[in-house]
């Protein structure tokens, strides 16, 4: 597995800016992106994904009880929800009930809600991967995401500062492994680009390793024509597919319209 590199918070939070003239895209998802005369902000929605636990063990250490281990799934831990960033190329991870909205909390009081986990070519990195000692207040994590042959998987462990020996302070998820929910996904556009022969491009995410991609054009939204059929190629992320896709013939428009489906 990579090592995750330094980077700033600067790097974390920048916005996602570009300038172009005489150019409208929209996609199928409710985004739209007016490109005028001036610069224009573009930002698209993160991602949502639901995935099932489909097996794994969590553990708490070390109470009164000693350790205690818990097969998963069951009804405190039967989801995971997973909100991909693709701009920032930043993640947030829950571990929610099996209501798929109550997000899992020991009797300790620590949450497992992790935000701003960082997107890697083959893993994402929530927290410290050194795992430093917890501070005041402050629990320490490391989790990392993959993906296997049998879907995603999870592995970290997560502490929080002594209270007293009746309270774990030590909690493990081992092998999780969890599978997407839903058959298809709606796209998520990248932030448009023109080449320097006038060329309109841009990527597109949130599709599976072998889910089709349909992109349809249109010069005044009455009527689309299917310009690009694509298959999102294998990947050993999670949530790193992608499609670059040209339209070569938009220097042929005033204006150009875009929207985006995912195939089943």
């Amino acid at each position: 597995m990579s090592t995750a590199s330094s980077l700033s918070a600067h790097q974390h939070k920048r916005l996602a800016k570009t300038t172009f003239k005489f150019r409208l895209i929209r996609c199928s998802v409710g985004l739209w992106m007016a490109l005028t005369f001036g610069s224009s902000v573009v930002q698209s929605a993160p991602a949502i994904r639901m995935y099932q636990i489909v097996s794994g063990k969590y553990f708490e250490c070390c109470g009164i009880a000693g350790e205690l281990t818990y097969e998963l799934p069951n009804p405190n831990q039967a989801y995971i929800q997973l909100t991909i960033d693709f701009q920032n190329n930043l993640a947030d991870l829950s571990f929610l009930k099996s209501d798929m909205k109550t997000v899992f909390r020991t009797t300790s009081g620590f949450t497992f809600s992790f935000a701003n986990g960082i997107v890697f070519p083959d893993y994402i990195q929530f927290g410290d991967p050194a795992l430093p000692p917890p501070k005041p207040g402050q629990p320490s994590f490391s989790y990392t995401v993959t993906n296997s042959s049998n879907g995603l998987e999870i592995n970290g462990v997560a502490m929080q500062e002594y209270v007293c020996c009746d309270i774990p302070t030590a909690f493990e998820h081992t092998n999780v492994v969890a599978t997407l929910t839903g058959a298809n996904s709606a796209p998520s556009l990248g932030i448009p680009r023109i080449s320097s022969n006038g060329v309109i491009g841009f990527t597109v995410w949130n599709g599976r390793a072998g889910q089709t991609n349909l992109i349809e054009a249109s010069s005044e939204l009455a009527h689309w024509d299917k310009i690009s059929t694509n298959v999102f190629p294998p990947t050993v992320c999670p949530v790193c597919p992608f499609i670059e896709f040209e339209d070569n013939s938009s220097t042929n428009f005033p204006r150009r319209f875009y929207r985006s489906y995912n195939i089943p």
